[in-house]
């Protein structure tokens, strides 16, 4: 599940990004990597970093529907 804000009470998230608006926008429209964004420290994983990287082709399936 993907969800904005805290996780439910009594569930742990496997994986929280935190990111800017402008960022994240950036991110679904394809005009950056999340790549960059975490090498530039504009973008930080808590937990499991490994589920954090198969979100990119979610994004990338996102980025075709978004209309920002």
């Amino acid at each position: 599940m993907v969800a904005r804000g805290e996780a439910p009470a009594g569930k742990k998230a496997d994986v929280t990004l935190s990111l800017s608006d402008e960022n994240f926008g950036k991110l679904v429209a394809g005009k950056t990597k999340a790549q960059s964004l975490f090498m530039s420290g504009k973008l930080k994983i808590k937990g499991n970093v490994m589920k954090a990287t198969k979100m990119e082709p979610i994004l990338a399936k996102a980025q075709t529907k978004a209309k920002l």
